[in-house]
């Protein structure tokens, strides 16, 4: 208690220099963090993607067949089956459709309008976390039939018929009647693997390419959902093995499959991958910006906290002179300095939430027919990781700036603080 009176004393009466450290701290936060939280919005884990850490993704297939030339592209179904199907340690697994077609939808008699719809299988629904408000998901009968079965979210609900609870009703989806089975609550564009205004069941189709490319070409895409606690190399090593089985059989048809370390995981995703090359490594020039944005701020306040204690050193002299030990006065000092960099980082947090929430059109660029510019949603800004990673960003920025300069208060000897004052 006699501490914190104490830096309440220091700091009512150095106005001025905690309030430039303060400001100095909540724009070193507010940097890394929008940084941070830029960065990280590819990987967070929200509803419905609340199991995206252990999601792996099959996408892909490069493939060069003799006298045919090379292709890369989705994988059709069959290849995808190959490749995927019934991995060990993998607790489901689902077929989609690489990418979502826009479609027009309307009702009879009503007006037509453009959304994002995706295919998808029964086992799609066990894998992310959609919030039903009306309805139920398609089963795996309803695909087997080949029912004409669609899945909308509120804001196409509501846009069509003015209502979310409209299940068992009609729609024409590019002019084919569609029965409404389910609505589900409106996602993100940002979590790219779920989103969709609507979804229907996915069907085995053939590529559109020629023949010879059918077997392997396609618009399929693989989510998988590991096992808790399952190593997801060994399932990237399973299906290496798979690959390396249809290279030996490629070699006698004429045909070679070039292995991208697949299936790719959440981290590998947000940086993007391309048909044709591996996904790109870590960029090591974010961890370069990281500790700049720590550093820069770190040797400014060092040098507040330097002018500071300049003006303290016969405070600190007398308290020597009164036996108060060289620890009890670094203790005191970085303990003071904690609480500047804690109330420095609040207002970071604070300003780096709101500039998130209003300027992050500035960082994605594209939008929905329903919602304009897409912003992140609070719960992707907010989470307690995030905040946890803000307050060990404080107790760094804390240690880097304060240690050395409150160290060598520490070792002021009365003598040699008298003698300053003088």
């Amino acid at each position: 208690m006699k501490y914190l009176k104490q830096i309440y004393y220091e700091m009512l009466h150095q106005k001025m220099m905690t309030w430039v450290s303060i400001t100095g701290t909540a724009l070193a936060i507010f940097l890394v963090m929008v940084f941070y939280l830029v960065d990280r919005l590819g990987t967070v884990e929200v509803a419905p993607e609340s199991n995206r850490g252990r999601i792996l993704l099959g996408t892909f297939i490069d493939i060069a067949i003799e006298e045919s030339g090379e292709a890369s592209g989705g994988l059709s179904h069959r290849m995808a089956n190959q490749l995927y199907h019934n991995l060990k340690g993998v607790e489901r697994e689902s077929y989609t459709s690489w990418n979502s077609d826009k479609k027009d939808i309307s009702i009879k008699g009503g007006e037509s309008f453009s959304i994002s719809v995706k295919m998808v299988d029964n086992e799609f629904w066990n894998i992310y976390d959609f919030s039903f408000i009306d309805g139920k998901p398609f089963s795996k009968n309803d695909i087997d039939s080949r029912l004409n079965k669609i899945i909308l979210t509120r804001s196409v609900a509501r846009k069509i018929f003015g209502e979310e609870k409209v299940s068992g009703r009609e729609i024409l989806l590019g002019m084919i009647p569609f029965t409404v089975c389910g609505v589900v609550k409106d996602t993100n564009p940002l979590l790219a693997t779920s989103y969709a205004l609507a979804y229907i069941p996915y069907y085995p189709e053939k590529s559109g390419y020629s023949e010879i490319w059918d077997e392997w070409l396609g618009h399929t895409q693989v989510i998988l959902l590991p096992k808790h606690g399952m190593d997801e190399n060994l399932i990237r090593q399973e299906v290496k093995d798979r690959y390396k089985r249809l290279q030996i059989k490629g070699e006698k048809e004429g045909y070679t499959l070039t292995y991208r370390h697949q299936p790719y995981n959440i981290e590998t995703t947000s940086r993007g991958i391309y048909s044709g090359r591996d996904p790109e490594k870590e960029d090591p020039k974010k961890w370069m910006i990281y500790t700049l944005l720590i550093l820069v701020p770190a040797i400014n306040l060092s040098s507040m906290t330097r002018s500071r204690l300049r003006h303290r050193v016969s405070e600190i002299g007398v308290l020597r002179a009164f036996g108060a030990s060289k620890s009890s006065i670094l203790i005191q000092v970085l303990i003071e300095n904690f609480i500047i960099t804690i109330f420095g980082g609040i207002l970071g947090l604070v300003l780096c939430f709101i500039f998130m929430v209003s300027f992050s059109h500035l960082f994605f660029s594209f939008g929905t027919n329903l919602d304009g510019y897409i912003t992140p949603d609070l719960n992707m800004i907010f989470t307690w990781r995030a905040f946890l990673t803000a307050l060990v960003l404080c107790c760094i920025l804390n240690l880097i700036s304060a240690f050395i300069p409150s160290w060598k208060a520490s070792r002021i000897s009365p003598a040699d603080a008298i003698r300053k004052v003088k």
